[in-house]
């Protein structure tokens, strides 16, 4: 037990290794693999179903996860098996609760550790949530912590009870004997006589960040290119062994592949249609030569040229922001701490197949709007400007140079947007506003890079031209 600001919550932290304080002292020893953590929202994967998020833990133990077995510890703790089809979204904050613990018993734990599991829940589900935990510990041969600022929830819980106050853990209660447990109310209220006076607001100075993360969004960093190419690295070291689990990374690669590329089809039609119309119209008007010399001299090379970096922009802008902020959104509401604290790597399940979708669905989005731009051009010659048959007039390939060219910048944008959009997004987020900016790092940054390997091209060219 202890105040709000005690460094309850830190500590949780600490003991699960989610974040590391700038000065530490002492050290932590414990089999992680034998423990689980329930964070205080759940934090419960919100694009899988309850069922998908206790697989996707015993997949990682190599147990099986037939329908049969979820339904029997999803019964463990009191929901029923309709549950399991189920998103979180469409949950209670009590039924969330028992969902993540089931999470958490699918990691076999030894030692449960539950921080904050009553909060937000009113009277009856503080008393509910405190006899399943009591239940689940005394019938499950396993011990557990319980975190908590409720007299009433420690008095159903605990066999013990200990105060963290100034940074120090202190005895308050000990009922181990059956005869002092007898009555909980009495339990109760002695322990709230106990605690008066000291579980007001704390101030423990716990400054620290992610293990392995840097706080960028604290600070601007103008392009941090040494951390998007270690973010690029961690993603393809990840990829075999993500790999391995192939059901769950076909998922969100599935997710980001829908998010970033299919989705935004429509967008990237529209917008290379209405481009590809108006550069005609604009050559044209700006010619002093007949429409189709003009046409036949040019051809559709220019669209070639302005393709990729063009659909690069618009790529960052529409389906970078929107991933990044499903990311952040994730981190935000802990639920990349939630995968680190039952020992599933965040790069192994998000960052490998996130990237790897974000590569494939850029190569989407450039092959749409190109051909799209193609049609706005093909269809302002046909039916504006009268030629029967604008393919002879519109060959976008006849300069190699041109070609080549974008064929190279290709894979270099998908690579540079992929690796800031999977890096920014998995950064910690302390709240909404931290997502926010977040997405529009990303759009930035990406943008300022397609800039610079643009004018690097453009130099190159004149270099050798010269």
């Amino acid at each position: 037990m202890g105040g709000s600001g005690a460094g309850k919550t830190t500590l949780a932290e600490l003991v699960f290794g989610l974040r590391g304080l700038e000065e530490e002292r002492g050290s932590i020893v414990m089999d992680r693999s034998q423990s689980a953590l329930m964070l205080q929202e759940g934090a419960l994967l919100e694009h899988l179903t309850v069922a998908e998020n206790l697989a996707l833990v015993l997949r990682r133990r190599g147990e099986r996860s037939s329908r049969s077995e979820l339904s029997r510890i999803i019964e463990e703790v009191g929901l029923g098996d309709e549950y399991l089809d189920r998103y979180p979204s469409e949950l209670s904050g009590g039924q969330k609760r028992r969902a993540a613990l089931a999470r958490a018993l699918c990691a076999g734990p030894r030692l449960l550790y539950c921080d904050e599991p009553s909060a937000g829940l009113d009277m009856d589900g503080v008393g509910e949530i405190g006899r399943l935990l009591r239940r689940l510990v005394e019938q499950g041969d396993r011990s557990a912590v319980v975190v908590t600022h409720d007299p009433k929830l420690a008095a159903l819980v605990a066999d013990r009870v200990f105060m963290l106050q100034d940074g120090v853990l202190t005895p308050v209660a000990d009922w181990r004997d059956d005869a002092v447990r007898a009555d909980a109310e009495d339990r109760a209220r002695s322990l709230a006589a106990d605690c008066r006076g000291r579980m007001s607001l704390q101030r423990v100075d716990a400054q620290g960040s992610k293990p392995g993360q840097h706080p960028v969004l604290a600070k601007w960093s103008p392009l941090a290119i040494g951390d998007y190419a270690l973010s690029t690295w961690a993603a393809l070291r990840a990829l075999p062994r993500s790999l391995r689990f192939f059901r769950d990374f076909l998922n969100v690669f599935g997710r980001t592949m829908n998010l970033a590329g299919f989705s935004g089809i429509p967008f990237f039609a529209l917008v290379g249609t209405i481009l590809g119309a108006t550069f005609i119209m604009i050559l044209v008007s700006a010619s002093i030569l007949p429409v189709q010399v003009t046409l036949e001299k040019i051809q559709a090379v220019p669209l070639t040229a302005m393709s990729v970096p063009l659909a690069a922009f618009l790529y960052s802008a529409r389906s970078g922001s929107a991933v990044s902020s499903w990311l952040g959104s994730m981190g935000h509401t802990r639920q990349v701490d939630a995968l680190m604290s039952l020992e599933i790597s965040p790069d192994e399940y998000l960052r490998a197949p996130v990237w790897t979708a974000l590569v494939f669905s850029f190569v989407v989005a450039v092959a749409v709007f190109f051909a799209s731009m193609w049609l706005g051009a093909y269809g302002i010659c046909r039916y504006k400007l009268g030629i029967a048959n604008p393919v002879p007039y519109l060959h976008p390939f006849v300069n190699r140079q041109i070609s080549l060219h974008a064929m190279v910048k290709l894979p270099v944008y998908a690579l540079l947007i992929a690796s800031v959009t999977a890096h920014v997004g998995l950064l910690p987020k302390k709240s909404a506003e931290d997502v926010a900016h977040g997405t529009t790092h990303v759009i930035i940054i990406s943008t300022a890079l397609v800039v610079l390997v643009e004018l690097l091209f453009a130099a190159f060219v004149m270099s050798r031209a010269g």
